[in-house]
């Protein structure tokens, strides 16, 4: 069983053949399965758990019997609860991306239970025991979705171009935001990006913008209105555009993007943003734990400064590939766990001999 459409064309690839699954749409309304028989375990679930969302989750459990319970939204509470609920079930949350403090697994200050969890690296593994978190078992697998497209997308070494590519991270709603903080976060970004397009004229290097939405108008009305040149190239996910776009660039310009980082564990150049702090600003939160090991020549630290955000892309653009993989190879490694194998496949090898296992007992 998985539990939210969300990624779940990725996740159909780490399903073992053998097995049927079904998946839980918690997008478009409360999940309901029209029967009697689940209305009457609803309502035993009801009066059991009280009116919350276990019971309703355990319900759809009870009624579907799954051997496996997996989400790729892996900071939801709920598979936590299962996993406790079902303790001879396997339940796995597999890491979509990047997470950080205060409230990534944690609901009103109060750190929640997680399952078995499929991490990028080794930093979830710090960020769980800071917030206290209880975890089942924890494996550094890596990330699917860049699993996906090394080995699906990306089967030829693609010819790096000389390009800059910022990857936006535009949110509509934080941007007109009645809370100074969420505002701050697009006000960031748009400085960096400033500091990027004015880089870009004075060195004559194109600049490509990997969008965060495929179709969102703002995000692209807000982008040109600092430039007209730059390349925009709307997130197609099936065809994982931001990926190959920031993928063939020869230097990064992010915030705290999952891409960025997943770019990073390839050994990709990346100027790191959400950092910095300008003139009234408010700082990201849990930002300062996330970039905690990065090396300090990733992190742009001063937005009121184009000297520094010069100084810093010039070094990335003109060191050697070499001293670069050597000077990043312990953060690389923390980040993201590089595996022989893709991640889905490690993930299917993983459910089915656990499934297998548990068959044979």
């Amino acid at each position: 069983m998985v539990i939210d459409t969300n990624g779940f064309e990725y996740l159909k690839r780490c399903l073992p053949e053998s097995y049927s699954y079904y998946c839980v749409n918690i997008r478009d309304g409360i999940p309901v399965i029209p029967s009697a028989f689940f209305i009457f375990l609803f309502l035993k679930n009801l009066i059991n758990e009280g009116f919350k969302p276990l019971s309703l989750f355990k319900s759809i459990v009870d009624f579907v019997r799954p051997k496996a319970i997996l989400s790729f939204t892996d900071n939801a509470k709920i598979m936590g609860d299962l996993s406790l609920s079902y303790p001879d079930t396997l339940v796995i949350s597999i890491q979509n991306g990047v997470r950080t403090l205060p409230d990534d697994f944690a609901r009103n200050g109060v750190s929640f239970p997680v399952p078995i969890y499929f991490s990028f690296g080794k930093y979830e593994k710090d960020l769980l025991e800071k917030y206290r978190s209880p975890v089942k078992k924890i494996y550094s697998m890596g990330s699917l979705k860049l699993g996906i497209f090394l080995s699906e997308f990306m089967s030829q070494k693609q010819e790096v171009c000389n390009r800059v590519c910022f990857i936006s991270q535009y949110i509509f709603s934080l941007h007109t935001s009645k809370r100074k903080q969420e505002r701050d976060m697009i006000y960031r970004q748009a400085k960096a990006y400033q500091h990027l397009t004015h880089w870009s004229k004075l060195n004559n290097v194109e600049t490509s913008v990997a969008l965060r939405s495929k179709d969102c108008i703002q995000e692209e009305k807000f982008l040109r209105s600092f430039s007209q040149e730059s390349l925009l190239v709307k997130n197609k996910a099936k065809e994982f555009s931001s990926y190959q776009e920031a993928y063939n660039a020869k230097v990064i310009v992010a915030m705290d993007s999952t891409l960025a980082f997943e770019m990073l564990g390839t050994g990709k150049k990346v100027l790191f943003c959400d950092m910095a702090m300008g003139n009234g600003l408010l700082p990201s939160r849990g930002v300062e734990f996330l970039f905690s090991n990065l090396p300090d020549f990733l992190i742009l630290r001063n937005l009121d400064s184009f000297e520094e955000f010069d100084k810093k892309i010039n070094h990335l653009m003109q060191m050697k590939e070499s001293k670069y993989l050597k000077e990043t190879q312990e953060a690389r490694d923390y980040y993201l766990e590089k595996r022989e194998e893709p991640v889905h496949q490690l993930i299917y090898n993983f459910i089915d001999n656990a499934l297998q296992k548990a068959a044979n007992v």
